[in-house]
This record gives structure tokens, C-alpha cells and sequence, in this order.
């Protein structure tokens, strides 16, 4: 089993061997963990673009794609790497996001301080404004229509 960790486990201070993505890196050095992160190297590795894009395939098919950070996907991408290499990742995060992604993908997640999913959701996203449903919304944050900022629902 290889622990992939997401920034959480920095914020939390959880003391864990695995493997991070730079970005990771780069989310929690900007944080006050940066004093854990000095002594609690984890490895960092890049995943390969092409996980990512199956990671923001899988994201987009479940609506979690808009919420997703560009980390978020890179974690995805490097857990799905990793399987791709025979090894049994397992992701570490409190993100509910990250944590349905991984389910639709067929990779393990394992909370941090949160209790985890219990099944994954489909989200839509909606204008509360004038009840206009829209399929797809990545950079898209108001309604095109009467300008309310949309909202986002569990279609399932």
C-alpha cells in the first residue's frame, strides 16, 4: 500500500510516510504548515498529464470538476499512476470531493480527520435565481441568463 497525501494531512500534522504531488507543496507552503512540512519530508513526485486528464475526466463525469484545485487532480492523477505501476495507492484526505472522485475511479481513500464518503454523488450545477440547470460549468460562476451565482446540488 502507498499513502498518496493530500495538503490535509500538513494542515492536521498527521505524521505519515507517502508521497505528495508539488503542488501539494506548493498549497502548504503558503500555509502556517510550512514549519511540519521542513520536518516531515514527504516524497514529491509529478503524475504524469495524461492520469491528470483521466483524474478530470472522472471529476467532470461526477460534477466535482469545478470545486477541484489543480492539486486535487494532480493527487488524483498520481494515485492513478501508481495503480498503473502495480502498486495499491491509497489516498489520504479529508476533501469529500477528492474522496467521490476516487470512488468512481476505484481507488482507496482514507480520511484524515473527517468522517469519509459513504457513497458517491453526482453533483449538477443550478441557478437558484431562475431554476436553470447547466450540464457543464468549469469556469462559469453566474448565470449567463440573470447573473445569480450558481449553485451546486446532488443530482442523484
Amino acid at each position: 500500500m502507498r499513502l498518496v497525501l493530500d495538503s490535509m494531512v500538513f494542515v492536521e500534522g498527521v505524521r505519515v510516510d507517502g508521497v505528495t504531488v508539488p503542488s501539494v507543496v506548493d498549497e502548504i507552503l503558503e500555509e502556517r504548515t510550512r514549519l511540519f512540512f521542513d520536518t516531515h519530508r514527504p516524497e514529491v513526485r509529478a503524475p504524469d498529464e495524461f492520469f491528470v486528464d483521466k483524474a478530470r475526466e472522472a471529476a467532470d463525469s461526477t460534477g466535482d470538476l469545478p470545486v477541484l484545485s489543480g492539486a486535487d487532480l494532480e493527487v488524483l492523477g498520481l494515485a492513478l499512476e501508481l495503480r498503473d505501476e502495480g502498486e495499491e495507492p491509497v489516498i489520504v484526505t479529508d476533501d469529500y470531493a477528492v474522496q467521490n472522485v476516487a470512488s468512481v475511479l476505484g481507488v482507496e481513500f482514507r480520511p484524515v480527520e473527517q468522517r469519509g464518503i459513504e457513497e458517491v454523488l453526482e453533483w449538477q450545477w443550478f441557478c437558484p435565481g431562475c431554476g436553470r440547470v447547466f450540464g457543464e460549468v468549469e469556469e462559469m460562476e453566474t448565470c449567463p441568463v440573470c447573473g445569480s451565482d450558481l449553485k451546486r446540488r446532488r443530482s442523484n
